[in-house]
This record gives C-alpha cells, structure tokens and sequence, in this order.
C-alpha cells in the first residue's frame, strides 16, 4: 500500500509531505536528540572526574552576597554616620533588663500584640537570607519596604501549624520526659549574638 500525500503540521508548519516520511523524519530527529542528552551527560560526568566542572553546591556562596558586589569579603558599611548613630544608640538601649522584658512580654507570641511589634524589628534569619543574597543589579527598594512592613497573611500551612502545636509540645514532652517553657523572642543574647 502506497503513502498517500496528507498536509502534515510539524513544529507548528504546515508540511505536505508523505505521512510514512513524516513520522520517519519524527522518530530519526527523537533518536537524534537522545542520542546528544547521552553524549552531554557523558561530558558532564568525565569533567566531574577529572574535577573540572564545578558543581553549584561546592561553591554556591560566589554568587551571593559580598563576593558580587565587591569580588571579595571586605565589607564596607555604606550607612550614613546618622544611621549609624542611631543603630549604635538602638544596640545601647537594649539592656539586660529591657531584653528580659521583650522575652517574658512576648511569651504568649501570636496571641500578644507586642510579640508582633517586636517581631517586626528583628532580623531573622530568612530576612538575612534575602538580604545576603541581594546583588548589586537588583532593586533594593522593594525588598526593604516588604521587610519593614510585612505583608503576611495567613494560609493554611501557618493554620495547621498554629491548631497542631499544643498536641506536638505535649507529645514531645510526653516522648523526652522533659517540661518545655514557653518562650518569648530572644533579643540579641550575649551568649548567642548570632540569633
């Protein structure tokens, strides 16, 4: 039986071609491309061996952060001296005392409205996180704004956490023997500077 002439559409053209040489022409370019995907990823895998392809999550921090903007880690502070003068005065204002004070008002944590003010001005780790991984070509402006006044809203995920969380503390302390106390935020601990 003879191929008859059909108008075929490939790669969105319209083709009149026989329907036997179209799909022979399909299965050869399929078998084409499989056959280049092998032949790269053998490449890959030979400069893997031989150490010269450098794989992203060894050196995952050039891209981020100091080592864009400045091709180094020297870090200079591009604050004015007025902000300056009042980040130093804000840290000196943070007593033993006043951070005692933030931690037991904030023990309640979504249930207090301090919990919430006082969340706004710390710098979180996820907040760090966006702010490192700035680089110099991207729009600073939107970001800050976001981080001083948060847009949160809650979701379902947040929702499940927030109705589960009483069971799971009983749990772990059911499993672990152990009392677990609420709480509240840790504002700059000497012991822990870092949190």
């Amino acid at each position: 039986m003879r191929n008859t002439i059909n108008t075929c559409y490939y790669n969105r053209r319209k083709k009149t071609v026989s329907c036997g040489g179209f799909f022979k022409h399909f299965v050869t370019n399929q078998k084409n491309q499989r056959r280049k995907r092998i032949e790269k990823r053998n490449q890959r895998q030979e400069l893997r061996k031989k150490g010269k392809l450098m794989l992203t999550s060894e050196n995952h921090n050039i891209y981020y952060g100091l080592n864009t903007a400045t091709g180094n880690n020297s870090y200079q502070s591009d604050l004015c001296p007025e902000l300056t003068k009042m980040r130093t005065e804000f840290l000196n204002q943070l007593a033993e005392a006043n951070r005692e004070k933030i931690e037991k008002a904030t023990q309640l944590q979504k249930e207090s409205p301090r919990w919430f003010v006082e969340r706004k001005k710390q710098l979180t780790a996820s907040r760090f996180g966006r702010i490192y991984k700035l680089q110099n070509k991207t729009p600073s402006g939107a970001t800050i704004a976001e981080m001083i006044n948060p847009s949160f809203r809650v979701n379902i995920y947040t929702e499940y956490g927030n109705s589960r969380e009483p069971t799971a503390i009983e749990e772990v302390e059911r499993k672990l023997r152990i009392e677990i106390k609420k709480s509240g935020l840790v504002v700059i601990d000497e012991n822990f500077p870092f949190q």
